[in-house]
Order: C-alpha cells, then sequence, then structure tokens
C-alpha cells in the first residue's frame, strides 16, 4: 500500500442506512462497489479526461525535444509536419491506449470512508452526508484505522487480488495546499512520467509495467472538486481478470479471488465484492468503535435498537446520537 493512512487517520467513517448497518454487523464484511455504479457520472474517467492529457503531452513534447537532437530523427519529425503537430498527436494515440487499455482489463471495487477532520464531525458526522439519506435518516459507523488496515492485509494474504489499497482521494482543481493525498499523487505521477518518458526514448518488453500500478492509483483517487466535502478515503479493490488469474495460476498463485455478486438496485444491476467475509458461516469482527445515528425524528429509538443490534453480535461500542438538528425534509 502505497501510503500509510493510519498515520493520517486515527479513526475513519462509513456512512450508511438502516439496512447496510445491519448487514455490516451482521454479517462482519464490507462491501466494495464497482465503480460504474457509484453516483460520480466521472468516475475514474476523471483522471484521464484531466490530468493525464497534461501529464502526457509535457513527458512527449520533452522526449521529442530530446529526440530531435539526432539530426534524422528531427527530418523526420518535420517532414511529419514538427514538433508540435507530432507531439499533438502522439499525445490523442498514448492517451487512448492507456485510457481504453486501463478501462478495459481493471474494473474496481470502491469500499467509501469519511475522514474525521474536527471534534465536532468526530461527534455528530458531516451534515453534507446526513442530506443524503433524507427523511430516511442515517447511521456512521466509525472504524479504528490500524485495525482496518490489518484486516486489508489479512484480506489481500487470504485472497488474490490483481489490485488492492486504500488511501485519500484527490480533489482535481483545489490548491495541493488543501489536500491531503498529494505525496500519493506525486509519487505515482513521477512513476507514470519514468514509463512514458520510456516509452519514447528507450522502450523495452517490461516500459509502463509499473506505470500501470501507478495509472491505478491515480484513476482511482482522482474525483472533482466538488466531491472534496465528503473528505473520502476508499479501499480500491480489483478483482482479476480471467486472462490475469490464468497467468497468475500458471505462476504458482493458489490464493483464491472473492467472488463478484449482484444486487439490484433502483432498477440498476450493482456488482460488489463482500470483504473481510469469513468461512463456513464464521463472521469476522470489525474494529467499530462507535456509531453515530443521524438526525431523525426517533434518533433516541434508533441508538436503542443500534445498542441491541451491537450487543447481539458480540459487538461492545458506544453509539451516540448526532446533534446536528437537521428534520430531513
Amino acid at each position: 500500500m502505497p501510503k500509510c493512512v493510519t498515520e493520517a487517520h486515527k479513526e475513519l467513517m462509513h456512512y450508511t442506512t438502516s439496512s447496510g448497518l445491519a448487514g455490516i454487523v451482521s454479517s462482519g464484511c464490507v462491501w466494495a462497489t464497482n465503480a460504474v455504479a457509484l453516483n460520480d457520472s466521472q468516475e475514474i474517467i476523471h483522471f484521464f479526461d484531466t490530468r493525464l492529457i497534461d501529464i502526457i503531452r509535457e513527458e512527449v513534447t520533452n522526449a521529442i525535444n530530446e529526440l530531435i537532437k539526432n539530426p534524422r530523427i528531427a527530418q523526420r519529425i518535420e517532414s511529419d509536419g514538427g514538433s508540435d503537430k507530432v507531439a499533438a498527436t502522439q499525445t490523442e494515440i498514448v492517451t487512448n491506449l492507456l485510457r481504453e487499455g486501463t478501462l478495459l482489463f481493471h474494473q474496481p471495487h470502491i469500499f467509501s470512508l469519511s475522514a474525521i477532520t474536527n471534534d465536532r464531525v468526530r461527534d455528530n458526522g458531516l451534515l453534507s452526508q446526513w442530506r443524503g439519506y433524507g427523511h430516511d435518516g442515517g447511521y456512521a459507523l466509525v472504524f479504528d484505522s490500524n485495525e482496518f488496515e490489518e484486516l486489508l492485509k489479512s484480506e489481500v494474504q487470504q485472497h488474490f487480488y490483481q489490485h488492492m489499497q486504500w488511501g485519500d482521494v484527490y480533489y482535481y482543481g483545489l490548491p495541493d495546499a488543501e489536500q491531503r493525498s498529494n505525496e500519493e499523487i506525486v509519487d505515482a505521477e513521477t512513476k507514470l512520467r519514468a514509463g512514458i518518458r520510456e516509452l519514447h526514448l528507450d522502450p523495452k518488453p517490461s516500459t509502463m509495467e509499473e506505470s500501470y500500478d501507478a495509472m491505478i492509483t491515480l484513476s482511482c483517487l482522482f474525483k472533482h472538486w466538488g466531491f472534496h466535502e465528503e473528505q473520502e478515503v476508499r479501499v480500491v479493490a480489483i478483482p482479476p481478470n480471467q486472462e490475469v488469474l490464468s497467468a497468475a495460476k500458471d505462476a504458482g498463485e493458489t490464493r483464491k479471488p472473492r467472488e463478484i455478486s449482484v444486487i439490484s438496485r433502483g432498477g440498476l444491476l450493482v456488482p460488489y465484492i463482500e470483504l473481510f467475509k469469513g468461512g463456513s458461516g464464521q463472521s469476522t469482527k470489525l474494529p467499530i468503535k462507535r456509531v453515530i445515528v443521524g438526525p431523525h425524528p426517533l434518533s433516541t429509538t434508533r441508538k436503542k435498537t443500534v445498542e441491541a443490534l451491537l450487543k447481539s453480535n458480540g459487538y461492545d461500542a458506544e453509539v451516540k446520537i448526532s446533534e446536528i438538528p437537521y428534520l430531513g425534509r
């Protein structure tokens, strides 16, 4: 995992519905939902349509400036319309190849958490999140980050994933000073730039191998600035496609991938993976520290039912009622 989330966050929240809360507590697992079914119309593709184009254009231009030092190559580039035209053409070609290849072979599944930015949020949650649940209300599960990370490590040890990580979301369009994930994004961009340079200056069979993981990180953690109030920290789980799985088995891989399940939600078929799901009827004990009952006219009654749910499933976690006076209208 490229960045230690636990250094930045002692606890993380997951907002959910009453049925989601009951399912998580009783099963001991959480659902990572396929990115295509999330509520962002630019999910995953935002990076390809914005930042990736700039990165490729810059690196292609730098590579051409290096290549034209060779008179023979300079003459060929000139005959093709000059440096600017060749750079524009190459930028479009490489962008499309990386975009199509990534979207075709990688199907990210996302489990969303929310950072706790101050004590008020810690005790009451975010109004912007509670608004999303309207009159039905909502709940926030508060997880211990260190223990949650241990579950992620165990998940990877027991099940085969094409890619697995977690990290802070980078909100494209906000100043870097307001970003929590800047270090991680810079590291991924550096690796991607190195691959693009090598692709144009000294291509090898292994060219872009390390860059693909960096591109997955960038595409999965880049979101439009308009979502920044969510303060999202996300788990990215990519199950292997058949080609990757076959190659891994040939190389001696014995871990089995998680099965992808499907649920119908609002007329849409939503694929998901059950992270941490135990076998043979066993359920994992999740690191639940607290549960916050969101604003609701029956919040006191809801608190009592949550306490009963936790107790019946072996949890000794505090249950609090958000003090935010939102009516859900």
